[in-house]
């Protein structure tokens, strides 16, 4: 008999249901979505049924309350902007840390958040570390790498640590230096007005482009050769474990969960967090190399992605972690 598990969260992101569809493959879920109002009703949900386990995310939801009264095996999902972020604002680290005490299982994408949730908090229980990965099969038809013809794809959100600001500082520079190129910048939803704060470029051109599904962004990774993130921290980057899958050239910040990934010239390109000009001068860089040397850079991405970025393989380990008996099962 399936096992019976409930999941606590405040949205359905991608990130969510994701986790939610992993859970379903070998437990009966019932999915509660926390609001102001429905507190009462989980309590009821939590007496009525007869759930195995608990699993909430993000571990700063303000439930420690449910966290106590129910008595289950509970697992929490750290997202990296919860320690890279949230963690300096005073409400939310006791949040994070009332909850902790409570948690069975915290599962984390880098061993940089694992050890810093360790040091931080003193949490001393149990730890999984599982990059979110992305699906190999969708993310397979490699670029054309033209160095001299520059197109680039970033899709990040338009939040401040992700940085696209700072990434078209950096156009700004090379259309400054007569340099031509088609840089594409996924708009998401809730950003409004956008295009009014584009800068103008005499020889660049910026395209905006709706919210991406998988084979949607496939083919914009397919048709733009280097993705770049200028993101000023973060966990390991599913955007950017899509973007080695597919063989584009990785552009990405020198924050250390990048690192933990990226070999500056070998698999991608790192540049200093933070730095547009230095931004500019690794674009720079790369277009000067030849052809055939960012070929092996991208196949040496690709299988940087298969033996980091495969959500299968991430899947897998967070199962075993919850279920340790999995590993004499086959699974």
């Amino acid at each position: 008999m399936s096992k019976r598990l409930i999941y606590l969260s405040d949205s359905s992101s991608p990130h969510n249901l994701r986790f939610i569809s992993l859970f379903e493959e070998d437990h009966l879920v019932t999915v509660v979505y926390l609001n102001e109002t429905n507190a009462g009703e989980v309590l009821d949900e939590l007496s009525r049924n007869t759930f195995n386990y608990l699993v909430y995310s993000p571990i700063s939801l303000n439930i420690s309350e449910f966290l106590q009264k129910a008595n289950l095996k509970t697992i929490g999902i750290c997202l990296a902007y919860e320690f890279n972020e949230l963690s300096r604002e005073a409400q939310s680290r006791q949040r994070i840390a009332k909850n902790l005490e409570n948690t069975e299982i915290l599962i984390c994408d880098s061993h940089y958040i694992a050890k810093g949730i360790k040091e931080l908090y003193g949490y001393d229980k149990e730890s999984v570390v599982a990059r979110y990965g992305c699906d190999l099969s969708i993310f397979a038809t490699p670029p054309t790498i033209e160095p001299k013809k520059l197109r680039i794809l970033v899709t990040r959100n338009w939040t401040t640590i992700h940085g696209n600001e700072l990434i078209l500082q950096a156009l700004k520079e090379l259309d400054n230096r007569g340099i031509e190129f088609v840089a594409s910048f996924v708009k998401w939803n809730s950003v409004s007005q956008l295009e009014y704060s584009i800068p103008k470029f005499n020889y660049g051109q910026i395209r905006l482009l709706k919210y991406l599904g998988s084979d949607e962004l496939s083919a914009e990774l397919t048709a733009n050769w280097l993705y770049i993130s200028a993101a000023t921290s973060d966990g390991s980057s599913v955007s950017m474990l899509e973007a080695l899958a597919n063989g584009n050239i990785v552009l990405v910040s020198d924050f250390i969960t990048n690192l933990e990934i990226i070999e500056d010239g070998k698999n991608g390109f790192v540049f200093e967090n933070k730095s547009a000009l230095a931004l500019c001068s690794k674009i720079l860089q790369i277009m000067e190399y030849e052809p055939d040397k960012l070929r092996q850079i991208s196949e040496e991405g690709r299988n940087t992605a298969q033996k980091k970025g495969n959500w299968k393989d991430g899947s897998r380990i967070i199962l075993r972690g919850i279920h340790p008996e999995l590993e004499t099962e086959g699974l």
